[in-house]
């Protein structure tokens, strides 16, 4: 099935905080289920992705996620994911953010380039 971030009370404004409206996107996501985020500007907390695998995360032209830039949401996780991340708009993490945190803002494994 297709999803629509809207659906889920999401609010593409810059302001609104949506990780709420995110975490009950990707509890409703089944395996070969997609997400498209429309244009706007998403501000959001940590994407967690838990035991959803093949999905598909779309990012619309003009889409972009901002995540926060409180380091304190972001507490290491281990996990990994298997999906697809799609699409011709933006994620967005703040300059304060260290590439540590920023693998932590999707909760998923560090892996260098060299370690592919």
């Amino acid at each position: 099935m297709h999803y629509y971030m809207k659906s889920f009370g999401g609010i593409g404004d810059a302001l609104y905080d949506n990780s709420t409206n995110f975490a009950l996107a990707f509890a409703a996501l089944h395996s070969g289920d997609s997400l498209s985020i429309t244009e706007g500007i998403w501000k959001t907390g940590p994407l967690t992705i838990q035991d959803k695998n093949n999905i598909t995360l779309r990012l619309e032209k003009g889409a972009r996620i901002l995540f926060s830039d409180d380091e304190n949401q972001y507490q290491p996780v281990f996990s990994r994911w298997e999906g697809v991340l799609d699409g011709q708009g933006k994620l967005s993490g703040r300059p304060s953010l260290t590439s540590e945190s920023f693998r932590r803002v999707l909760s998923l494994p560090w892996r260098s380039a060299s370690q592919s």
